[in-house]
C-alpha cells in the first residue's frame, strides 16, 4: 500500500513537473507577413553609468519583466528600474520610474511609460513592374552580378552567377514618452533599441523554383546557364533620412508653434543618431562587440580570403562581410518629459511636456531571385494601409490665482454673449436712471412745480 502511494504522488510530481517547465510549452510562431524587409525591435538594453546589462530580447520577454535595476543616489530604499509592459517587437511598451521598498512593500513614486511603433518598412516608391525608381522597363534595370567558383574538376569547372539591384527602403521608429503616474516626468539615460532589419521570405523559397531566372548577360562559349531559384535581399548602406524630434500639440488639441517651446526642452530629446545623413552601423549580431575586416587584411592573409568564400551561404553574396539579417541600435542619450514650475501657493503653476518623436530611417538593399510577394508603396496603397502619426502632448495646470481669474474671465465672456443680459441690463439701466432722477433731482423738481403751480393760482386770484 505505502508503495502504491510512493508511486501515486511520484506520478503527480512528474505531471506538475512537465506542466510547469517551461521546456514542455509549444511556443507561438509569429505570422512573417509579406515577403520583403521587415524591420522591427529585437531586444532593448539599458546601460545606467554604464553598467554592461545584457540585451533584454522581445522574443523571451513577458510583461513586468524587469530590463534592468540601478540604486538611487544616497538611499537605499529607492531605486531605478526599468521594465516591460508590453514586449511587442513592432509596439514595446516600457516602463520607466523610481520605486521604493521600505519593509518589502514597493510603491511607485514616479514612473514614465515609453512606447515604441515601427512602420512596416516600405520599399520606396516601387511600382508594379518591380523598378525601383519607377523611371525605367524592367527590361532596363542595371543588375550587378558577380561569380562564385563551386566546383572544378580536370575539365570542367562550374560558376554560379548572381544577379541583383538596388532598392531604397524606409522605415520609421517612433519613440514616444507619457506619464504612468499623474506627475511623473524627467529623462531615461542610456537605453538602446536593438533593432533588426531581416529578410523575409516564405519557406516554399527552397522549394522548386516557379519560374527560371534569366540572366542578362549570355553565358560564355561553351558554357552551361544554370538558373537559381533562390531569393533574397541584404543591406548595404543604412542612414537617417528624417527626424521630427518634437511633434507639438497640447491635451486638448491646440497646435503649439515650435518657437513656442522651451530651450530646455532639447535637453529631453536626445536621441542618438538622430541628424539627417547619420549613418546607421550595420551588425550581423546584436552586440556592440565587432570584428572590423579590412582590405589589407585579405591582402595579407589569402588563408582567411578563401575560408570564408568556401562558405556556400555567404558565397552567395559580393562580399562576405554582407548578411541578410542586420542589427543597429538607436539610443535614448537623454530622452523624457519636461516639468516647468513657479508662483508659491496659490500663485504655485505647472507645465508638462511629453514629447513624441520620428526617425525616418532609409535602406539601399540589394536584391536578386523571383519574389512571390513584396510589401510595396502601392501595395500599400492598395490594401488601404495608412501610418496615423501620434503627437507629443502639454499639459498646463494654471495657478490657483490664474485659474479664479480666469474663470470669472470666461464667466463674464459668456454672459457678454447673452443677448437677454443686454435686454435686463437695458431695462434695469432705466430703473436705475429713474430712481436717480427722483433721488438727486426730486425736491429741485417738486420746487420747480410748486412755483408753477403757485404762479398760476396767482394768477388767477389777481
Amino acid at each position: 500500500m505505502k508503495e502504491k502511494q510512493v508511486y501515486a504522488i511520484a506520478l503527480l510530481l512528474l505531471i506538475g513537473v512537465a506542466i510547469f517547465t517551461p521546456m514542455f510549452y509549444k511556443l507561438g510562431t509569429m505570422v512573417a507577413g509579406p515577403e520583403g524587409v521587415d524591420a522591427h525591435v529585437y531586444g532593448i538594453q539599458w546601460t545606467p553609468s554604464g553598467t554592461p546589462n545584457e540585451i533584454k530580447t522581445t522574443a523571451n520577454a513577458v510583461p513586468k519583466d524587469e530590463i534592468g535595476t540601478t540604486p538611487y543616489p544616497d538611499d537605499p530604499e529607492y531605486y531605478y528600474s526599468t521594465r516591460w509592459q508590453r514586449p511587442d517587437p513592432y509596439n514595446p511598451d516600457i516602463t520607466f520610474g523610481i520605486y521604493a521598498k521600505p519593509q518589502d512593500i514597493e510603491y511607485t513614486v514616479s514612473e514614465l511609460k515609453y512606447g515604441v511603433r515601427i512602420r512596416q518598412a516600405q520599399v520606396h516608391e516601387v511600382n508594379i513592374h518591380g523598378d525601383p525608381l519607377g523611371t525605367r522597363n524592367p527590361t532596363e534595370i542595371v543588375w550587378y552580378s558577380w561569380d562564385t567558383k563551386t566546383v572544378e574538376t580536370e575539365d570542367q569547372v562550374e560558376w554560379k552567377r548572381h544577379e541583383a539591384f538596388i532598392v531604397p527602403v524606409d522605415f520609421v521608429f517612433e519613440i514616444s514618452c507619457r506619464a504612468s503616474k499623474d506627475g511623473s516626468w524627467g529623462p531615461i539615460q542610456d537605453l538602446h533599441y536593438w533593432l533588426v532589419l531581416d529578410t523575409v521570405r516564405w519557406y516554399n523559397a527552397f522549394a522548386e523554383p516557379y519560374a527560371q531566372i534569366e540572366s542578362n548577360d549570355p553565358p560564355p562559349e561553351g558554357a552551361e546557364l544554370k538558373a537559381y531559384n533562390y531569393r533574397g535581399a541584404f543591406p548595404i548602406w543604412a542612414w537617417v533620412e528624417e527626424w521630427d524630434p518634437f511633434v507639438i500639440q497640447n491635451d486638448v488639441g491646440d497646435v503649439y508653434d515650435v518657437n513656442d517651446l522651451p530651450d530646455e526642452l532639447d535637453q529631453y530629446l536626445e536621441i542618438s543618431p538622430s541628424v539627417g545623413g547619420s549613418r546607421l552601423p550595420l551588425y550581423n549580431e546584436p552586440n556592440w562587440q565587432y570584428i572590423d575586416m579590412f582590405a589589407s587584411d585579405i591582402v595579407k592573409d589569402d588563408n582567411t580570403l578563401m575560408s570564408t568564400l568556401a562558405n556556400e551561404y555567404i558565397g552567395n553574396f559580393p562580399d562576405p562581410r554582407f548578411a541578410e539579417t542586420v542589427y543597429t541600435p538607436i539610443t535614448l542619450s537623454n530622452y523624457g518629459a519636461l516639468k516647468q514650475w513657479g508662483g508659491w501657493w496659490v500663485t504655485y503653476w505647472e507645465k508638462y511636456y511629453y514629447p513624441t518623436s520620428y526617425i525616418r530611417v532609409r535602406a539601399l538593399y540589394a536584391i536578386w531571385g523571383e519574389w512571390i510577394y513584396l510589401w510595396t508603396k502601392q501595395e500599400a496603397d492598395d490594401q488601404g494601409y495608412q501610418w496615423q502619426n501620434k503627437t507629443s502632448i502639454i499639459i498646463e495646470h494654471d495657478s490657483a490665482w490664474d485659474q479664479f481669474w480666469g474663470g470669472v474671465a470666461e464667466g463674464l465672456g459668456g454672459l457678454l454673449s447673452n443677448p437677454l443680459f443686454w435686454l435686463a441690463s437695458g431695462l434695469l439701466g432705466t430703473f436705475i436712471m429713474i430712481a436717480l432722477l427722483i433721488v438727486f433731482a426730486g425736491p429741485a423738481l417738486i420746487g420747480f412745480l410748486g412755483w408753477l403751480f403757485g404762479r398760476r393760482a396767482r394768477g388767477k386770484n389777481g
